[in-house]
């Protein structure tokens, strides 16, 4: 809040009355407490289990055996309802168990009560334990990659040994698909995914959003890794991905579609020619991303079928015409799709094909500066830089040539290069030119 608004708004709030620093941030400060207690209230109204934790809370505080017992038994019946032993389901059991146990109860003396009590929480601490700490092991494997080893994580070997055979908690299917990833994981294996991709799609209508959300991330996650790698046929998974994800609405949180989802799942498209889904997917979903950024998303968008059309014009303008550029997200992938525009409008004879040499010098030096992107993307865009000067060279009359095929093979020795594919096509074009 800048110095003049604070100054407005306290002159009508005091009735025009010289403006006081301190007691305007005391006002503030109530203020803000007042709306966390509100949004703290909110949340309870429309938790029912959470509202029931906070009775169990005041009736032991209280002693009120009766009421304690009560909504306790409720609670349990609440949670053992569940349609999903997901990890709420686990959270909200160990709780339960956990109050039970240390409630202040009338026949605390009597052994039997604790005893079952004791084993109700044991086993309750186990299985919170078991489900969380195979899903975070899961999602550090697939983000760790290649790099993963067992061996590293505190008792996990210990732990999948335990879950062997006919295990009880092996019938939960999440805790199964979690299983599946560590013990069977491959790099860049469609097998893998192939079989990973059969359970989620299995379960995944009978989850809660914020499962159904982790499991495709973890299945992107594995995709965008494998793209890195080599992993065959990673297009397509993609798009289906995209497909089911996006109308499904798994990849939408919050009622909002993170725009680098929806700008992937436009890339992904064009790359396999699925234009007409993208212009679709454009006009269905735009709704849903966020309203500060949605106009420039939807521009970036229509710069990629507008290339796909090899509407070269249109995508100078839509990309020309997005306000914010300097957007890390909207940045990169823009400075791709204008590389790869001015190398098809230079070899084809646009008059504006010449600035792809002023502008790749431009790329370089905003890679270099760029503090944000990951250094695999920076590495794979500067070789992705180097191979189309080459190939410019190539096209050049009055420079030496180097033969495509040299080109080819150096492309394919290459561990990081970003639009290998578009590289590749782009050689086919040139042999069959002559």
């Amino acid at each position: 809040m800048g110095e003049r608004q604070r100054h407005n708004i306290y002159r009508k709030l005091f009735d025009g009355k010289y403006y006081n620093n301190r007691k305007f941030n005391h006002l503030v400060s109530d203020l803000t407490l007042t709306l966390e207690e509100y949004l703290i209230h909110l949340k309870i109204k429309n938790d029912k289990t959470q509202r029931q934790f906070i009775l169990l809370d005041y009736y032991k505080e209280r002693k009120q055996e009766k009421h304690f017992d009560r909504t306790a038994a409720e609670l349990i019946k609440e949670i053992e309802n569940y349609s999903v032993k997901d990890g709420l389901y686990y959270l909200h059991k160990m709780r339960i168990s956990y109050d039970m146990y240390f409630k202040i109860s009338s026949n605390r003396n009597r052994i039997k009560t604790l005893t079952d009590k004791a084993k109700n929480i044991i086993e309750s601490i186990d299985q919170f334990y078991i489900y969380y700490k195979l899903k975070i092991e899961s999602d550090y494997q697939v983000l760790n990659g290649y790099n993963f080893e067992k061996n590293d994580s505190y008792l996990l070997n210990h732990l999948i040994e335990g879950l062997s055979g006919d295990h009880a908690m092996r019938r939960n299917e999440l805790i199964d698909i979690y299983l599946y990833c560590i013990e069977n994981y491959q790099d860049s294996s469609s097998p893998f995914y192939e079989e990973l991709k059969k359970k989620v799609f299995f379960i995944i209508d009978s989850l809660s959003p914020t499962y159904q959300k982790d499991l495709f991330t973890y299945l992107s996650n594995y995709l965008r890794l494998g793209m890195q790698n080599g992993l065959k046929d990673t297009q397509e998974y993609l798009f289906e991905l995209y497909d089911v994800g996006i109308y499904k609405g798994f990849y939408i949180n919050d009622g909002k579609l993170d725009f680098q989802v929806f700008n992937n799942a436009i890339v992904v498209a064009r790359a396999i020619n699925k234009i007409g889904w993208a212009k679709q997917m454009v006009k269905d979903k735009q709704y849903l991303l966020d309203e500060e950024i949605r106009e420039d998303c939807v521009k970036l968008s229509l710069a990629n079928i507008a290339y796909a059309e090899k509407n070269f014009d249109e995508v100078l303008y839509q990309l020309n015409t997005i306000q914010k550029f300097r957007h890390y997200g909207f940045g990169f992938q823009g400075r791709l799709l204008l590389l790869k525009c001015y190398y098809e409008m230079e070899i084809n004879g646009h008059p504006l094909g010449e600035l792809i040499y002023s502008f790749s010098d431009t790329f370089r030096n905003y890679l270099r500066r760029n503090k944000v992107l990951d250094p695999h993307y920076k590495v794979s865009a500067h070789n992705l830089i180097k191979y189309v000067s080459r190939l410019l060279k190539y096209t050049n009359p009055y420079s030496s040539k180097e033969s495509l095929e040299t080109i080819r093979m150096d492309i394919k020795k290459e561990h990081k290069l970003a639009s290998e594919k578009w590289l590749i096509e782009r050689i086919e074009e040139l042999e069959k030119k002559g």
